[in-house]
């Protein structure tokens, strides 16, 4: 929302001592007197950079640039450094990889190190933005602003050219002057301190009165070259960690397509994306891996396991047409805007088509419903299944007698972990996206009630976020925003991509989970959910 209304801000004031509340969007005038915060996301600068309205009218209002989907981000850098503002930092936009280049995050962090320690200085001082270079300075691209008290001034500057250009500073000799991007002292050009702002970035020099002291939050060190191109992590397949009986692997695609890869276990360990050549891997993600429930792996059912009628696909190359709803979580492929600004409905939010193609290299039986409730159970008490992952709020499941459980309601509130270790103890596996679509192209393939959505054996990861694919639906329809997540029965084309957020949290009443099984004496994968 762009402003918060009187109620809601009383109310978090009187709750959350020191919290501060930020909107989307620029505020109000009016609204500068209890918002001490606002995105600047709509702000387009010129090539002589503006100056932020609410900022120029109330300098402890702090605004933060923010372009989520930009792979260049050294406008909001300057147009932050110029007015004394901040930069959002946002490098995963709703599940999608949106990460900064080396060049601006070595920016942003010297920039911001300076900001800190001249915090007062930017909310107090007299500030002069476009502050007179001289000409020369203003042809060659460079503008700046100057920040001043009684007894200490900065010259924050930004360079728009694309060549580094040396600035003689409009300040007197009484005190040492810092070149605050460097770190060292400003050297004199003809007896008068000048400094180097390099091309497309910023630069600045600091001077205290009647001092030589360097200050504390000086750089050290000097700036390193830096590279500005966009570091690509490229979604990868994750297979069953535990290695479930005929788990779908990797297969050739169809030509430009992305084929699923399988995941080694020390890059499961590391939640790394498996090296794709031309695409650069990023080495600095690290995330915590989920660690398999430890349940019986049985090759075959157990005794006590149900046997459940299925629907056989047969084997042979297959091509499928996939709707879905553009969001900004994107699909398959990362991100789905480019340099652009937050695109709005109706280009948003659309129904978008696409063909996929795979083949299936052994017949393959999927389970006509959903595992219920009872059969859920059953193995809950077979096995003294405990979940590797829990949440605050336990599932339902968690402690339910076989007796309790209802024999007709589809088992909800599992994770991919659950499901899995329930597939693997009849012996088989989840379905992938595309085989639970050609599943339901037979007229024998049903679905319990209430309508849940489907896991699918589709789990993705470009090192910092993991999704899994769901199918068909579900009885429950959020209403009243378009920006709801996708409810009501679905056509079996239908896919939704399904962020996990880990710690058990992603369970939900809405979704469940139905079991595959290859044809026995099938090889120990069927590469299936191939193409994009």
């Amino acid at each position: 929302m762009r402003e918060g209304s009187s109620g809601l801000l009383s109310r978090v004031n009187w709750s959350v001592e020191g919290v501060a509340v930020q909107g989307e969007s620029r505020v109000s005038v009016a609204a500068l007197a209890d918002h001490p915060l606002s995105w600047a996301q709509w702000f387009a600068d010129s090539p002589v950079p503006g100056v932020i309205r609410a900022h120029w009218f109330e300098r402890r209002h702090m605004l933060h640039h923010v372009r989520r989907w930009h792979r260049n981000h050294a406008e909001e850098l300057q147009s932050a450094w110029f007015n004394g503002v901040g930069v959002m930092v946002w490098e995963v936009v709703f599940g999608v990889w949106v990460g900064w280049s080396d060049r601006d995050a070595q920016m942003l962090r010297r920039a911001a190190a300076i900001q800190r320690g001249l915090a007062d200085l930017l909310a107090d001082g007299e500030w002069t933005p476009l502050v007179d270079l001289g000409d020369d300075t203003a042809d060659a691209g460079v503008y700046g602003s100057s920040f001043r008290d009684r007894d200490q001034v900065l010259l924050a500057l930004i360079n728009r050219s694309d060549v580094d250009v040396t600035v003689p500073l409009p300040l007197t000799p009484d005190g040492r002057v810092w070149d605050v991007w460097s770190g060292a002292p400003a050297p004199l050009v003809d007896g008068i301190p000048a400094i180097t702002v390099p091309a497309g970035g910023i630069g600045g020099a600091w001077q205290r009165a009647g001092s030589t002291d360097r200050p504390d939050w000086l750089p050290t060190e000097p700036p390193e070259p830096a590279s500005s191109a966009f570091r690509h992590r490229a979604p990868v397949r994750v297979v069953d960690p535990a290695g479930a009986p005929g788990e779908p692997g990797a297969a050739g695609a169809a030509s430009g397509s992305l084929a699923p890869q399988r995941v080694t276990a020390a890059q499961r360990r590391q939640r790394l994306p498996a090296p794709t050549s031309p695409v650069p891997t990023v080495p600095t993600a690290t995330a915590p891996t989920a660690t398999a429930p430890t349940v019986p792996t049985a090759t075959a059912p157990t005794a006590t396991a149900p046997t459940v009628p299925t629907v056989t696909v047969p084997a042979g190359p297959y091509r499928l047409t996939v709707r879905y709803r553009s969001r900004e979580t994107g699909m398959y492929e990362g991100a789905p805007f480019v340099n652009e600004w937050k695109p709005l409905p109706p280009r948003l939010h659309d129904l978008r088509t696409l063909e996929r193609s795979g083949e299936l290299i052994v017949p393959l039986a999927v389970a006509v419903a959903e595992v219920s409730e009872r059969e859920f159970a059953r193995f809950v008490a077979a096995t003294g299944y405990r979940a590797a992952t829990r949440s605050r709020i336990l599932p339902s499941w968690w402690g339910r007698a076989v007796s309790e459980a209802d024999a007709d309601r589809p088992v909800t509130e599992v994770d991919l972990p659950d499901a899995r270790a329930y597939a693997r103890w009849v012996g088989g596996r989840l379905p992938t996206e595309d085989e639970w679509q050609l599943a339901a192209g037979d007229r024998r393939f049903g679905r319990r009630t209430p309508l849940v959505w489907n896991l699918t054996e589709s789990e993705y990861t470009d090192g910092r976020t993991r999704f899994v694919m769901l199918k068909g639906g579900s009885d429950y329809q959020p209403t009243g925003s378009a920006w709801y997540f996708d409810g009501g029965p679905q056509d079996p084309e239908f896919s939704a991509k399904y962020l996990l957020p880990g710690m058990g949290l992603g369970r939900s009443v809405n979704i469940g989970f139905r079991v595959a099984w290859d044809a026995p004496g099938g090889p120990a994968t069927n590469p299936s959910d191939a193409a994009r």
